[in-house]
Parts: structure tokens; C-alpha cells; sequence
């Protein structure tokens, strides 16, 4: 039984915002992959994300088709995270974005909110991390 192909596309200025979304489909014994990209922009960022791949490759491939170009080619995004059977999630902290994979919805979350705040916070407010986005695979725990 194939799965369902899933994509994703978000625009995120740099406040803390939230967004969650979760690949629907049947639980199937075969690893399932994501992958997630970021593309800074002048307010904030662009998220490109696959989460319901056969394979890292295909997973890769499916979030950085989705990306723009740079003029002399090649796309303007850079990979945040990998992920397999789980789920990724992405933090925020001024305009820092930081990103963390587990089996778990909330460990995902937990870890790239801790990388996040873990981390140099731009401009000269101490900012506490937020959630900036988070992706899971259809058979994540």
C-alpha cells in the first residue's frame, strides 16, 4: 500500500509563531523520511518541508523542489533537518531558527526549543525560544 506524499510549504516572520502540521496515512513497518529546509527572507523565513518519503534521498529532493533559485542557479535554501519515524521541529529565538528530531512529537519540540535557547540570541533582548514550526511522518510515536 503506497503512502501519501506529503509537502509542505510556510511563511514565518520572525516573531514566534506557530504552526504544526502531521502527515496523515496508514502506519506501515518500512521507514518513512522528512526533511526540512529553510529560506531566510526579509522578514523572517520560508519553510520547505517533505515528511512522508521512502527514502532521505526522495525526502531531500521533495522539500528542495520546492525551494526557489538562486540567479546563477542552485537553490536559496539550506537543510535544517533530517529525520526518520518521527518528527522534527523547528525553534525560533530572535532570528535564530534551530531545528531537532525525535520519535516523539513533544521530544522534538523539547530539544529544538533547548537548541534554540541554547544558543546566542540575536539583537539586544534575551528572547526565550518559540516554537516555529513542526513536522512529523505518519508512523511518528
Amino acid at each position: 500500500m503506497p503512502l501519501l506524499r506529503k509537502t509542505a510549504v510556510m511563511m514565518l516572520p520572525s516573531a514566534v509563531a506557530a504552526f504544526v502540521m502531521a502527515g496523515t496515512g496508514t502506519a506501515q513497518a518500512q521507514n518513512v523520511y522528512g526533511s526540512a529546509m529553510i529560506e531566510p527572507t526579509a522578514i523572517g523565513a520560508t519553510f520547505y518541508a517533505s515528511w512522508s518519503a521512502n527514502s532521505q534521498q526522495e525526502a531531500d529532493e521533495m522539500a528542495a523542489q520546492q525551494c526557489g533559485t538562486k540567479p546563477g542557479g542552485g537553490p536559496v535554501c539550506e537543510r535544517l533537518v533530517q529525520w526518520v519515524n518521527g518528527c522534527a521541529a523547528i525553534a525560533t529565538r530572535g532570528v535564530e531558527y534551530r531545528a531537532a528530531a525525535a520519535p516523539t512529537r513533544d521530544e522534538a519540540i523539547r530539544a529544538a526549543l533547548a537548541a534554540a535557547n541554547a544558543g546566542p540570541s540575536s539583537g539586544s533582548a534575551i528572547l526565550p525560544a518559540g516554537l516555529a514550526a513542526i513536522f512529523c511522518t505518519p508512523n511518528a510515536g
